[in-house]
């Protein structure tokens, strides 16, 4: 476990995009991003601490932020997850 509060866990992706690869989900089951008008809100400090936590322990240099909706835009697992990913110079 990278990073948990009481709305959400983090944990390393098991297919690495790169190194650091993380993924922050709800605690609570949530389809995808869209399935209301809080349900980022709720996992917005879980998603800004691991990702602050990643660049300073990896010294990464850039992230990109991503959360596939759908299956027709990616989206394998109908829980609600993002991808946090370290990008390097």
């Amino acid at each position: 476990q990278v990073y948990a509060d009481d709305a959400a866990a983090a944990f390393l992706d098991l297919e690495l995009l790169k190194t650091g690869h993380t993924l922050v989900v709800p605690r609570e089951h949530v389809s995808d991003a869209l399935a209301g008008p809080q349900v980022l809100a709720a996992i917005a400090p879980a998603i800004a601490a691991t990702g602050r936590l990643l660049q300073d322990k990896l010294k990464a240099t850039g992230m990109n932020i991503v959360s596939n909706v759908g299956a027709d835009a990616g989206q394998s697992v109908f829980h609600l997850h993002v991808h946090l990913v370290p990008r390097y110079a």
